[in-house]
Formats: structure tokens, C-alpha cells, sequence
């Protein structure tokens, strides 16, 4: 299974380095603005120390909508750090732009999927990653679980090889759930990973 922490703080991305289990960083724009880095060369410089600190992956979301400009922005990207791995929305622009992506072998995880037709739309774009964010699927009143196992299922029937995420991943049990559904990873924040050491009630009790 996967495993992408959430942050943006170098500290923590040097306590997350030790573990080998850990498949690598995701930030979130919210994230870079709550830092206070505007300036587009020190986000990118940023981008980049985290890489070469952990070494592995690193998820980072495209700005730009549109998608020449999305093309745009992920060749800057690709310069700074091949182990950049760029999310794109499942808007027509942004799979468009993953089926260009995917034929160049670039890494793309579309992102926030909330429907099991736009996971099948990534999926046959050649995205590597999809994530389905469970909070915000439970804010639209849909059972993330649920969907979760729908895509799955569809996804075994069919034969892609896109990894199933689950995203906004808050406490231990979600884990087991995810795990027992047969997701291929999930994306959590420092403190929740921690949790994950404790010992916790098993969820058939």
C-alpha cells in the first residue's frame, strides 16, 4: 500500500525521510499559501528540496485551468524535479492534458474524484493516481466507502492499472476500512500517521 503525507514543513519531511514505508509528499496549494510564499521561483525552490530530502515522490497540484496552460506549468515543473508527480482535475481540460501527459510517461494523479465515471474517465486517460477525498465526498453526502469499493470493483473488471488513493484518510480505522476494500493507498496528515502506532480497537468489535 501507498503511503502520502500531507504537509509542506521541511521539519516534517525529515522525520517522514527515516520511514522507508512512506511513498512520498503531497501539498496542497492551501498549504503553500498558509506559508506565505508567493513568489512562483521560491514555491518551485521549495518543491525541490523536499525532493532532494526525501527522494521520493512528490504530488503538487497544477494552477492553470485551461489546457495549454496546464502543459504550460507542468514542463516547468518537470524541469525542476522528476519526481514530481503533477494532479489535474478530471475536468475535460485536465484529462485531456493526462492523456498527453501519460504518452510522455509523466506521472499524473487525477484528483479529488467524487463519481465512479470521472475515475473511469482517468483511468482511460492513463492517469497513475486517482484520489478520492472522503471528507469532502461525506460533505456532498456521498458514502466515500462506497465509492471507494464501486471503483475498485470496476476497475479489477477492466484491467487499468491507475492507484486507487483515498485522501483526508482521519483516524486508524478508516485505514483498516480502506485496506479491507482493497484500495492501493491513501494520503494523511503527519498527525494522523501517528496515530497509526497506537494501539486501536479493532473494527469488527
Amino acid at each position: 500500500m501507498k503511503l502520502f503525507i500531507n504537509t509542506i514543513n521541511i521539519e516534517d519531511v525529515r522525520i517522514i525521510k527515516d520511514f522507508d514505508i512512506i511513498s512520498g509528499i503531497n501539498i496542497e496549494l492551501s498549504d503553500i499559501e498558509a506559508l506565505g510564499i508567493k513568489d512562483n521561483n521560491q514555491i518551485l525552490t521549495h518543491y525541490n528540496s523536499i525532493c532532494n530530502l526525501i527522494k521520493k515522490e512528490l504530488l503538487v497540484n497544477i494552477k492553470a485551468k485551461d489546457y495549454e496552460n496546464i502543459l504550460r506549468e507542468v514542463d516547468i515543473l518537470m524541469s525542476i524535479n522528476e519526481l514530481i508527480t503533477v494532479k489535474l482535475p478530471a475536468t475535460t481540460d485536465g484529462i485531456k492534458a493526462i492523456v498527453n501527459l501519460s504518452k510522455q510517461k509523466i506521472n499524473t494523479l487525477c484528483d479529488s474524484i467524487m463519481s465512479a465515471s470521472q475515475a473511469i474517465l482517468a483511468a482511460e486517460a492513463g492517469a497513475s493516481y486517482i484520489n478520492i477525498p472522503m471528507i469532502n465526498t461525506k460533505q456532498s453526502g456521498i458514502d466515500s466507502m462506497h465509492l471507494i469499493s464501486q471503483i475498485i470493483n470496476i476497475y479489477n473488471e477492466q484491467g487499468y492499472d491507475t492507484f486507487i488513493l483515498a485522501d483526508q484518510i482521519s483516524s486508524a480505522i478508516e485505514l483498516s476500512q480502506i485496506a479491507i476494500l482493497g484500495a492501493d493507498g491513501l494520503i494523511t496528515n503527519m498527525s494522523t500517521f501517528l496515530t497509526f502506532f497506537n494501539n486501536t480497537i479493532n473494527i469488527d468489535d
